[in-house]
């Protein structure tokens, strides 16, 4: 009787175990794709924000030549 409940509690989990590897390598290469764009924004984001800071340079220059 013990041995059958073992095999009843056991059997559901090697079950779940075993399906569970393909899920994993789907959610993996999902994560991959989802970080990738996110790594690929943060550059854009980062170029655009150096472009920003540049002109703000750009105009204080001009501003302190203009008030000299």
């Amino acid at each position: 009787m013990i041995k059958l409940s073992r095999l009843l509690l056991l059997a559901p989990l090697l079950i779940v175990g075993g399906c569970s590897d393909e899920d994993m390598t789907q959610d993996n290469s999902e994560n991959e794709h989802i970080l990738s764009a996110q790594v690929q924004a943060l550059e854009k984001a980062k170029a655009v924000e150096s472009m920003l800071q540049n002109r703000v340079i750009e105009q204080q220059q001009v501003i302190d030549e203009q008030s000299n």
